[in-house]
């Protein structure tokens, strides 16, 4: 009998992050981290420009995505502890899926990029990072959506959206 050890990611806002031993939830993290299109989270900025100005201000949108992904499973145990488990449990895994990738349509520089292309005034206005998001978790062809059906996610309830009824 093999015994899961703990998943655990240091980082420089959350010190220790401690995602428990959910074998399904270490499934998910590799699979959605592994992907080429949340690694190329790690060259975006969180902050923009605003490391031209605060050469200390590194913080990626890959590290930001992690640690949103800590808080809610952080926010999904306390519920957990509370409440009815098995009601919680069954939108577990989406909920820290939806908080890992709420950023992965972001392009370079962030929100400053689409100031950029908003400027550009183009013949149909640019998507904003959530559309791209959203395409990003959903497009038949996305490694993350392969990511995610892999370790049997619902992608709807993963993006809050009920496909079917549109």
């Amino acid at each position: 009998m093999s015994v899961s050890s703990s998943i655990i990611i240091t980082d420089p806002v959350h010190q220790v992050m401690s995602f428990g031993t959910d074998d399904r939830l270490r499934s998910l993290l590799k699979a959605v981290l592994d992907t080429p299109i949340f690694q190329r989270l790690r060259r975006i900025s969180q902050l923009g420009l605003a490391q031209n100005v605060f050469p200390g201000a590194t913080h990626t949108r890959f590290v930001h995505g992690l640690g949103a992904a800590y808080l809610a499973s952080k926010a999904v145990a306390h519920l957990e502890e509370r409440h009815r488990k098995d009601a919680i449990a069954d939108a577990r895994l989406e909920v820290i899926a939806a908080a890992l990738l709420h950023d992965v349509g972001h392009g370079p520089f962030s929100h400053s990029f689409e100031k950029v292309l908003k400027g550009l005034k183009l013949p149909i206005p640019p998507p904003l990072h959530e559309e791209w998001t959203l395409a990003t978790i959903t497009h038949e062809d996305s490694d993350i959506r392969r990511a995610l059906a892999a370790t049997g996610l619902d992608i709807d309830k993963v993006v809050g959206t009920n496909f079917s009824d549109h």
